[in-house]
């Protein structure tokens, strides 16, 4: 236990060092809000859109971003980059094995996703005046589902990559389909229904489309959150099993 502690505790000193890393996750999706808020569309409320405004959707969206940044560019070029540098090579040499790694990379990134969920909730519910669910529990539970949806995808994509250049070409190959999916470009709503069903399958997709249902106090159902916990689990263990030293 003292090994894995100390070995967060210097995962965390070297993620303190990464700043622009953390700005993509913390400070950009907030940014991001910040720029809809002031345009006004993005506050009216619509018809089509059963009430809600654009602001509205696009808040479980932004939070999304913020994963979708953590568990496709940071989190797998940090592992890839340790690889490539020997970091890894020399820690194979300690008792230390590769599931207290894995175990480190996820602590200290679950920290930064929360960080930037919360900072980009408290924004969206506090200042910008987007509606707050009327039971927070589900809406939460959905996020920490996609939290760790998104950092297993993230820890498997940095247990294969070689390189942090291989790490980066495979994060965006994911991140612009993955991001589609989740709305970004366009609300989900109004895209076609087999593009919408494709999304409740994909991981961003899932967690969008269930927290703005458990934002609007709606049942969220069964398919996102399978969706959710299958790649979470798929995922992780995947990481586990073709984690390589070198």
């Amino acid at each position: 236990m003292s090994a894995q502690v100390e070995l967060v505790r210097a995962e965390a000193r070297l993620a303190a060092r990464e700043p622009v890393a953390t700005f993509w996750v913390v400070a950009f999706p907030s940014l991001l809000l910040a720029v809809f808020a002031v345009i006004p569309v993005f506050r009216e409320r619509q018809d089509d859109l059963g009430g809600l405004s654009l602001l509205d959707l696009y808040l479980p969206i932004n939070t999304t971003l913020a994963l979708a940044f953590l568990g496709l560019h940071v989190l797998p070029g940090a592992l890839a980059g340790y690889r490539e540098k020997g970091v890894l090579r020399r820690l194979s040499t300690t008792p230390v094995g590769p599931v207290r790694v894995l175990l480190a990379q996820l602590a200290v990134s679950a920290v930064t996703g929360l960080a930037g969920t919360t900072l980009l909730l408290a924004l969206g519910w506090g200042v910008f005046g987007v509606a707050r669910p009327a039971d927070p529990l589900p809406f939460l539970g959905v996020l920490v589902l996609c939290l760790l949806a998104m950092l297993g995808v993230g820890l498997a994509l940095g247990a294969l990559c070689a390189t942090t250049k291989a790490a980066a070409v495979a994060g965006n190959v994911l991140f612009f389909p993955m991001m589609l999916l989740a709305g970004l470009y366009v609300p989900l709503a109004l895209m076609p229904e087999v593009v919408q069903r494709v999304g409740e399958l994909s991981p961003l997709g899932a967690g969008a489309l269930a927290m703005q249902r458990a934002a609007a106090g709606e049942p969220v159902g069964w398919p996102p959150l399978l969706a959710l916990a299958g790649w979470t689990v798929v995922a992780l263990a995947v990481s586990v099993r073709r984690f390589r030293w070198e």
